[in-house]
């Protein structure tokens, strides 16, 4: 409970802008810094590879950082990375496989030795601590540390923007070194400290710097022209004065969005606004803010906090027309700060105010409130809360804390309505209401998206991962649904910026930003590829039939060859795959390619040859048609002899096979060259073939005067019977 109370005081923001709110001395303003402490236990997964080959080291879990092929020649290649689990080396005939949580890690085929250690990350803890001044201090003298680490890294930052930056730190009277990106320009400090030493007392010094750097939970403020967020404590001058000069009009006001969150929970925050154009309405010149609210200023105004309490200031330059009215030059949509309403300040009746005194009437009449997205469509399922409150005594008189619109309210010109509405637990309107009309439709900051996942040649890509979370990367709408056709549809989520991963077969194809202002279709394109691999042998021929696998870690692809030997497979990620070509049961190919953008026809040639049998024999017609079986440890197939005695094997891998033919039996090893092998046919083979021919046309000849004579009597005695 502590650490959640410490993290929401420690929420210090500052909103960047043109012109910065300048706070008295007599305001006492907040600052923690966050201390993380991250332990790990250190060693190191080393490959020593010697010889000639192929590496491949893949992305396998947030602690790796790359995906790369290192090609091997004669010597000895070191390699370092970092993992987080088990390992398992396994070796298969050439090929080392080093083996992830039962993922393939990194794969080497050629010759070499592999040993391998693991670097565990152990434990990470964080606390906060308050700068008094410009030093911060802390001990780690009662943390309790598991004795089983190597090292101890330690990072302070600023919960918070500030215009301090971090100048040194002091451990035991000793400055330590700090290392941090320069870009960070001092707002965050890394130290790795000594394990044997990491106890007792750091000093944390600060020093101002001309930049306000912004903080982690920086928010965009658009077209505001200042906003400033933080803990506060004292009176605290918010100074229009300057701002104001810069837009030089006669008429000019500031619309003033202030937040109040109370911490403790009694707080109270007084605005002193003496010149305040809703003074005429509140009737006094100092009132107590409880919650939010919005005034209208022209000049300088106070903010007098009782207790440590940490509020959101924004504005947005007004001017008064002719008529009284208070109008912004901003487009109707416009989002103040990061509460994503429509702007309040364009609509004739949201601010009816001239410079002379209103005199109510108490005189009762209905409103009318609907709901509308940013399409105009109405909104029938939004709970809104609704406050009712007197202009005069700012006392309460109804409220509505969840419902739903339409909803008819009975008011008096004295009451100014209040009306706010969450989805998602996201703001999506906020509105302050006086002097309404009958009817009212009350815009609230909610879009229509339709998205599509499309490929680099605009193809709709399928089976995808979109993952969406935000508003503003830091908000807790979040969409994580898996799109078989490459298109989602959301409907009433709230507009603002959105961080969208999209991931397929596990891979993060892209990682963006996307901006949802209005209702529309949103394209994000993604790097995939579409694949064409063509198979031939030695001779340039086409090889049809042929099974191919391309892989990695990630992805498991294969197709057969089609009569023109070729292959295609569409939307592959980029990177680097094994690829490998199967023949006759038989791996014929083998190799690493990358697939980047450019090189996505791939031609492998096999190095498959013909095997040519000829039969030896006088009698050559005697075999013609007779089979000839080619036998391996993998496959058996078979051809025929043709009427010149010859039998042709085509694409045929190397290695040792077995012939057989007519009972003869003979090896043959196929290397790198087509084959000719040549069958003598033995004599008394050719004996055999001819007993066996003559017998068959001794047979066939008894036969068929066997069959004549037989036709000759029955037509004989058919005469016979006739006469």
């Amino acid at each position: 409970m502590k650490i959640v109370l410490l993290t929401i005081i420690s929420l210090l923001l500052i909103l960047a802008c043109a012109t910065d709110i300048k706070i008295a001395s007599s305001a006492e303003i907040l600052l923690w810094l966050r201390i993380d402490v991250l332990l790990y236990r250190h060693s190191e997964l080393r490959i020593s590879i010697s010889g000639i080959g192929n590496v491949i080291v893949g992305n396998l879990t947030k602690g790796a950082t790359y995906v790369t092929t290192l090609r091997l020649s004669k010597g000895i290649s070191l390699y370092n990375i970092t993992y987080k689990g088990s390992i398992i080396i396994v070796r298969q005939n050439n090929m080392i496989k080093i083996l992830h949580e039962g993922k393939c890690a990194v794969i080497f085929t050629g010759n070499g030795t592999v040993n391998v250690d693991i670097e565990v990350f152990t434990n990470v803890m964080n606390f906060y601590v308050p700068v008094i001044g410009n030093e911060a201090t802390f001990s780690l003298d009662k943390i309790d540390f598991p004795e089983n680490f190597d090292k101890i890294l330690m990072v302070i930052g600023f919960e918070g923007a500030t215009n301090k930056v971090i100048s040194y730190v002091v451990h035991n009277g000793e400055i330590l070194n700090i290392t941090a990106d320069p870009r960070l320009l001092g707002s965050l400090a890394v130290l790795e400290l000594d394990k044997s030493s990491y106890m007792g007392r750091y000093v944390v010094r600060l020093v101002s710097s001309p930049v306000v750097l912004p903080s982690m939970y920086v928010v965009e403020m658009g077209n505001i022209t200042w906003g400033y967020e933080g803990l506060v404590k004292g009176r605290v001058h918010v100074n229009l004065t300057s701002i104001i000069s810069k837009y030089p009009t006669d008429k000019q006001f500031f619309g003033v969005y202030l937040e109040i969150f109370q911490v403790p929970h009694n707080a109270t925050v007084r605005v002193i606004a003496p010149h305040a154009l809703l003074s005429s309405v509140i009737t006094k010149d100092i009132f107590v803010v409880r919650k939010t609210s919005m005034i209208v200023m022209s000049h300088d105004f106070y903010i007098d906090v009782v207790e440590p309490t940490y509020v959101k200031i924004s504005a947005i330059p007004l001017s008064l027309t002719d008529n009284g009215i208070l109008v912004t030059r901003y487009p109707e949509n416009y989002i103040i700060g990061y509460i994503k309403a429509s702007c309040l300040l364009l609509k004739p009746y949201v601010l009816m105010l001239n410079s002379t005194t209103r005199k109510y009437v108490a005189k009762s009449k209905q409103l009318l409130l609907h709901a509308a997205d940013l399409s105009k469509r109405p909104l029938q399922t939004l709970d809104v809360s609704i406050q009712i409150r007197n202009a005069i005594n700012d006392t309460i008189q109804r409220e509505y804390l969840i419902h739903k619109l339409p909803l008819l309210l009975n008011i008096t010109p004295n009451d100014i309505i209040y009306v706010t509405a969450l989805s998602n637990f996201t703001r999506v309107m906020d509105y302050i209401i006086m002097s309404p009309p009958s009817n009212i439709t009350l815009r609230a900051s909610l879009s229509e998206l339709l998205l599509e996942i499309r490929d680099y040649e605009d193809k709709l890509v399928s089976n995808v991962t979109i993952y969406m979370s935000g508003p503003n990367q830091a908000g807790p709408v979040i969409i994580n649904t898996l799109s078989l056709n490459g298109t989602l549809r959301v409907s009433c989520i709230p507009v603002g910026s959105y961080t969208i991963s999209v991931l397929k077969d596990g891979i993060v194809l892209v990682r963006d930003v996307l901006n949802i202002t209005r209702p529309g279709l949103y394209v994000v394109h993604v790097p995939l590829f579409s694949i064409k691999i063509q198979v031939f042998d030695r001779k340039g021929r086409r090889i049809s039939g042929a099974n191919v696998l391309v892989h990695n870690e990630h992805i498991y692809l294969k197709g057969i060859t089609d009569e023109k030997g070729e292959i295609s497979l569409d939307q592959v990620p980029p990177g680097t795959y094994y690829i490998q070509v199967i023949w006759m049961n038989k791996t014929v190919y083998e190799d690493f390619i990358e697939i980047v953008e450019g090189h996505t026809d791939i031609a492998l040639t096999l190095n498959l040859f013909d095997l040519k049998i000829r039969v030896s024999s006088p009698l050559i017609k005697a075999f013609r048609g007779k089979k000839v079986f080619l036998i391996s440890n993998s496959i058996e197939i078979s051809t025929e002899v043709d009427e010149y005695g010859f039998a042709l094997f085509k694409y045929i891998p190397p290695g040792s096979y077995l012939l057989r033919f007519n009972g003869i039996e003979k090896n043959v090893v196929v290397r790198d060259k087509d084959v000719l092998v040549e069958i003598r046919i033995p004599f008394i083979v050719i004996l055999k073939e001819v007993i066996r021919s003559y017998w068959e046309f001794i047979c066939i000849t008894i036969g068929l005067i066997v069959v004549l004579i037989l036709l000759f009597k029955i037509r004989s005695k058919g005469e016979l019977i006739i006469e």
